[in-house]
């Protein structure tokens, strides 16, 4: 109870200070790994996020990890998506948190850009053979309004 209480006055704390338009975060499944306390957690905590965000008026958005995976990661074609590979895609766009994000083998940070690129529609391109690139978009704005919700 002690975490869903922290989080409780800290999600006010950052709403307050930061009046966001949008909560976006990823789909936190119910199973899968190891440790089934960790992802109960997980859930809880969110759900407050989302509930004190759905309180302020704010809209919240969930993505799923395989979704901001299959747009951001900077990978070859049919090759399974790896932590680094999303980091990667993160660095595409944003160069200059190289120092800040390479050689880390934490990836909570820029999992979480990747979640904003994805839902920004900042999209990399599938690499072929030597080719890295950002996605081409005429048109930013019309990818953020008709990004799935």
């Amino acid at each position: 109870m002690e975490l869903t209480e922290h989080w409780i006055e800290e999600a006010f704390d950052l709403v307050e200070e930061y009046k966001p338009d949008v909560l976006i975060s990823e789909t936190v499944p119910s199973r899968g790994p190891e440790i089934m306390d960790q992802l109960y957690l997980a859930n809880v905590q969110i759900t407050v996020l989302h509930a004190i965000a759905i309180s302020y008026g704010v809209k919240v958005v969930q993505v799923s990890a395989r979704s901001v995976q299959s747009k951001i990661a900077l990978r070859k074609k049919d090759v399974k998506v790896t932590k680094p590979q999303v980091r990667n895609g993160v660095l595409l766009q944003f160069p200059e948190l190289e120092t800040r994000l390479k050689g880390s083998q934490i990836f909570e940070e820029s999992d979480a850009i990747a979640i904003g690129l994805y839902f920004f529609g900042c999209y990399t391109v599938t690499v072929n053979d030597r080719s890295n690139q950002k996605d081409k978009q005429t048109d930013s704005a019309n990818s953020a309004a008709s990004h799935p919700s």
